[in-house]
């Protein structure tokens, strides 16, 4: 069971993230590899879409952790990559992270 203070989602670019979002992409858990790659092959299948999103990527934690992730491990587009935010992080949940952030917006 996970612990009352691990939220799915928090809506929010967390303090804990800030030195994350200035350096960029982080490495990633090795729990997630395989995930991630399955993701990676499901981008390819995803038509382009005609809107623009900036600063897309998920950022979570994992194990008391921080990490993010994002259009450039998926293999995709920002666009492609919003599509896929939502399971992502579903499925990053299931597995043990929380406090995630989609931090992509409409450019």
């Amino acid at each position: 069971m996970k612990e009352e203070t691990h939220k799915k989602n928090i809506g929010y670019l967390a303090e804990q993230y800030l030195e994350i979002s200035r350096n960029g992409c982080s490495e990633e858990p090795q729990e997630f590899t395989a995930l991630f790659d399955e993701f990676k092959r499901d981008a390819k299948g995803i038509a382009q879409p005609c809107w623009p999103v900036k600063r897309a990527a998920v950022y979570y934690t994992y194990k008391g952790k921080c990490y993010n992730t994002g259009p450039w491990r998926m293999d995709c587009t920002e666009e492609v990559f919003e599509i896929l935010a939502d399971s992502l992080i579903d499925r990053l949940y299931e597995l043990g992270a929380y406090d995630m952030f989609y931090s992509g917006m409409l450019d």
